[in-house]
């Protein structure tokens, strides 16, 4: 069976980033950690969005502005189980 530990690592630590980005930061996380040309598939009305800095201006960055600060994490809004 093989082992993931280092792949789940990986994960985490995103997601520890995700948590503690800003509004001002996330498109640097995002960046440091998906592919440039990373594609968003949507719901409405966000869409498809194609790049890291769209997805961090258009989805992330938006969402963490309207939001209320205790609520306003990043790595939630990308399926994080808690």
């Amino acid at each position: 069976m093989a082992d993931f530990q280092q792949q789940k690592s990986l994960v985490l630590s995103f997601y520890s980033e995700l948590e503690k980005a800003s509004s001002e930061t996330i498109d640097q996380v995002l960046a440091e950690n998906l592919v440039p040309d990373f594609h968003w598939y949507g719901v409405h009305p966000f869409g498809e969005q194609e790049g890291t800095e769209a997805v961090a201006h258009e989805i992330l960055a938006a969402s963490a502005e309207i939001m209320d600060p205790g609520a306003a994490k990043a790595g939630y809004l990308l399926c994080r189980d808690q």
